[in-house]
């Protein structure tokens, strides 16, 4: 039970960590979008399409994000939960 806890615990981590970096990843690319829109020319242009292409690695690793919560660290807390359970009732058997 308690390795599993720290698994849960390793897998939440994770799996934060991950949005954190979808999070950064949308800031960065908001910032040289503005920064695109405040050059002129092939630099705007370029500095724009940078900008997208953070905004997509966002979204991207935002969905695996949440796929990773959903698919791992939430059966993860159910088992956890079904461990706790059957030790409780073991106990309750014994006594």
């Amino acid at each position: 039970e308690k390795q599993m806890k720290n698994v849960q615990t390793q897998a939440s981590g994770l799996v934060k960590k991950g949005k954190e970096i979808a999070n950064g990843l949308f800031e960065f690319g908001l910032a040289f979008n503005i920064l695109g829109q405040s050059e002129a020319d092939n630099l705007g242009g370029a500095l724009t399409k940078m900008g997208s292409a953070a905004d997509e690695l966002s979204a991207v690793s935002m969905d695996h994000a949440e796929k990773e919560m959903a698919q791992f660290e939430e059966p993860l807390k159910d088992y956890l939960k079904t461990i706790q359970a059957v030790k409780l009732a073991l106990q309750k058997r014994h006594e």
